[in-house]
């Protein structure tokens, strides 16, 4: 595993030192509203894409400029191209920015709406849920057929396959694709579609380079499903010994509620040792396990859990283990609260009430006054979802 981590660690610094190899489209930073930004792709293309983009505020981590949009953009229609999809793709206006874009769930992507021949591109700091399923999640198309699709910021260390593969397989969900494949069942790393997007992950077949060409139209599903033969699988009921493994292998969609929604906390708690600070035997090489699956295990037990793991959470949350652990902490939090629609305890909305003050996290700590803030922002959120009723 030591090579392994070597790899990982080396294709970290190596995105961070190259960049993107392509030409840099041409790009007006600061276009007025439905102005053209910049146009990417083959000027002869039949089909051209206006798209609108939005991120969070400018201090979030989603706060790409419109340079970066448009180089992403490119990237995506250039390697289209080598599967035959021809696209063009124009941004329009300065990258919109709404205070409230930071860790979607399903609410939140509720309110940017699908408007026929224009895509909408949102990018987030997080993607806390996508309809049945939650955990960390890079890419989330709120309804197939729909131009609007949601994107997490790339994290080049964390999310193996490159950001063109996420925007590309999200445009496609837009388009009306499925996965062609499902957890538990054999995947196809090879195609863009797959369920679990990888490096490699570049093929459309037939059908699929078909469905981009109405890519940014409101589809007919009806229709849709007709022409492709192409239904949505349903995720299997996991019992208590799959679970350890589901979680370690779950892909960048996060991990499924409903085939998980009827075990136990004995069942749940079997997940705590990937979240423990040193290594245990959890994994056959007894490495610390990624962010990845440390955040699908704490949003397991914070989403799922009853009692027992609820207060496992809480204690999670409150640890001071270093700046690495934020992000699975805020994914953690936001959990929990929309935990309290299934399973409500006293002390996790007593919790909740208190985590919403900065010096609920910063007193006798060590973190930075930035985290607290973030993880009080976060408490705001998950006490607001604790108080929605399902």
């Amino acid at each position: 595993m030591r090579f392994r981590f070597q790899g990982i660690l080396f294709s970290c610094i190596f995105a961070l030192i190259t960049g993107c190899n392509s030409t840099a489209p041409k790009v007006v930073e600061n276009a007025a509203p439905g102005a053209l930004a910049c146009s990417v792709g083959d000027q002869a293309a039949g089909r051209v894409i206006q798209v609108e983009v939005w991120r969070g505020r400018d201090d979030s981590l989603s706060a790409y400029g419109v340079g970066q949009v448009c180089q992403r953009l490119q990237d995506v229609s250039r390697q289209l191209l080598t599967q035959g999809v021809n696209l063009r793709f124009e941004v329009l206006g300065s990258v919109q920015i709404h205070t409230g874009l930071g860790r979607a769930n399903n609410n939140l992507m509720q309110s940017i709406q699908a408007s026929e021949g224009q895509l909408k591109l949102v990018i987030v700091d997080a993607i806390a849920q996508c309809g049945d399923a939650a955990g960390y999640i890079l890419g989330c198309t709120p309804q197939l057929g729909r131009p609007v699709f949601y994107v997490k910021r790339h994290d080049s260390c964390n999310d193996r396959a490159p950001e063109w593969v996420i925007w590309a397989h999200e445009m496609g969900h837009a388009a009306a694709l499925y996965h062609p494949d499902a957890p538990g069942l054999a995947t196809v790393p090879e195609r863009i579609m797959t369920y679990m997007p990888m490096p490699q992950s570049s093929v459309l077949v037939t059908y699929e380079s078909a469905n981009f060409a109405q890519l940014g139209s409101i589809v007919n599903m009806p229709r849709m499903h007709a022409a492709t033969g192409m239904l949505p699988f349903s995720a299997a009921r996991i019992n208590a010994e799959q679970l350890l493994p589901l979680v370690q292998e779950a892909g960048p969609h996060g991990v499924s509620l409903g085939q998980l929604a009827h075990l136990d906390d004995a069942a749940l708690l079997s997940l705590a040792p990937l979240l423990e600070p040193e290594p245990t035997v959890v994994n056959a090489a007894s490495t610390r396990p990624s962010v990845p699956v440390q955040t699908n295990a704490l949003v397991l037990l914070a989403e799922l859990g009853k009692g027992e793991a609820q207060a496992y959470v809480r204690q999670y949350l409150r640890r001071q283990i270093g700046s690495e652990t934020l992000n699975i902490r805020l994914y953690g939090l936001q959990a929990l609260g929309r935990g309290q629609q299934r399973h409500p305890t006293e002390e996790s909305l007593t919790f909740l009430a208190q985590a919403i003050e900065e010096g609920f996290w910063c007193v006798g700590a060590q973190q930075p006054a930035q985290a607290c803030a973030a993880l009080a922002e976060a408490a705001r959120d998950a006490l607001r979802d604790a108080q929605t009723k399902p």
